[in-house]
């Protein structure tokens, strides 16, 4: 099978036994009595966080040097 099938293909067929069997142990521990987060899909990636602007006064706390030292 995995001959035959993209990569893609693969990856969502993955997914989806991956659900299943994600919610069926959800509903396996809600059945016992656990708290279950059923929107809770442990890989959907948490969006970029964006790039840390460096101010001007910043650049002299950077860990760069220019090979000698202020006195």
């Amino acid at each position: 099978m995995e001959d035959i099938l993209t990569l893609d293909e693969l990856f969502v067929l993955y997914r989806a036994a991956n659900n299943d069997f994600q919610m069926s142990m959800k509903a396996t521990a809600a059945a016992q009595g656990a708290d279950i987060d059923w929107e809770y899909d442990w890989y959907d990636p948490e969006p970029p966080k964006p790039a840390e602007v460096i101010e001007s006064n910043d650049l002299r706390f950077m860990p760069i040097g220019l090979g000698y030292e202020g006195g």
